[in-house]
């Protein structure tokens, strides 16, 4: 059997990853992300949950070889950011990001010249109704696919993909409508 050393199969795609911090407020959780980011693991790193304002400088946050972009919402609620390699070709697609979502949108372009979107996004449970998050997300989805047929969707949607039920676990039926619906 032949092994395939995968990243040179996969040598023009781009490394993106995503985690929920909980908070990105004090320098213990910033020092971990700055170390995450000092493997050079990733292109792109999001990050949601970020806990932070506009009194948080870019300043504190930078790290050498990336650029960032953030969404904050008020101090102590959600929030999404992003650390974007420098030299990487993204753009922030400011009208993909209703203001009633905690997500980002950039479109990439990897060194391939293939361009696609990632859409990250993050929902609190207890400030977003279900039924409102998946109205408002699956539009700004159907309006990104209209851009590109290529899109990523990152985030912490907070909804668990079984439902647990008597018998045994079944799938959600509403995430699997939503990407039934955007899988072709």
């Amino acid at each position: 059997m032949n092994q395939i050393n995968i990243n040179s199969y996969y040598k023009y795609n781009l490394e993106l990853a995503h985690i929920n911090i909980n908070g990105l407020h004090n320098k213990l959780e910033l020092d971990e992300v700055k170390e995450i980011l000092n493997c050079k693991l990733f292109d792109v790193l999001f990050i949601s949950e970020t806990k932070i304002d506009n009194t948080v400088s870019d300043f504190k946050l930078k790290h050498p070889g990336f650029r960032i972009l953030r969404r904050d919402r008020k101090k102590g609620g959600c929030g999404v950011l992003a650390y974007v390699r420098d030299d990487l070709a993204a753009y922030r697609r400011h009208k993909f990001e209703p203001s009633d979502l905690e997500c980002l949108c950039r479109d990439l372009k990897d060194s391939n010249s293939s361009r696609f979107i990632v859409l990250a996004c993050y929902r609190s449970p207890g400030k977003c109704k279900l039924s409102d998050f998946l109205k408002s997300f699956t539009s700004v989805t159907e309006e990104t696919y209209k851009l590109r047929n290529e899109i990523l969707l990152v985030g912490d949607l907070n909804l668990d993909m079984y439902e647990n039920e008597k018998e045994g676990r079944k799938p959600n039926e509403i995430l699997v409508d939503f990407f039934c619906q955007f899988n072709n």
